[in-house]
């Protein structure tokens, strides 16, 4: 649940929606577009950091209080593997 809630949604539609008003000449379509990239690039590096901090289980806690400390943050290891230390 940790893995998918990180997995945020990029903006691929919003990206391609914000080319539109400076297409057709908006006044202020530039600043839209460039506005819109930011914020993806933006959500993109923080999915990233995130990610990271997940894999590493560091802010496994932080997540156990949106989902329930009952709730399984990580998938269980595969046969013969073991858990990571933290």
């Amino acid at each position: 649940m940790a893995f998918m809630s990180v997995m945020i949604p990029k903006g691929l539609g919003a990206a391609v929606l914000a080319t539109l008003p400076a297409q057709r000449g908006v006044p202020g379509g530039e600043a839209i577009q460039t506005i819109t990239f930011a914020v993806i690039m933006a959500t993109t590096l923080l999915s990233t950091g995130l990610f990271f901090l997940v894999e590493k289980r560091r802010i496994l806690g932080f997540y156990a209080l949106f989902f329930g400390r009952n709730r399984p943050l990580v998938a269980p290891p595969l046969a013969g593997q073991a858990l990571p230390e933290n």
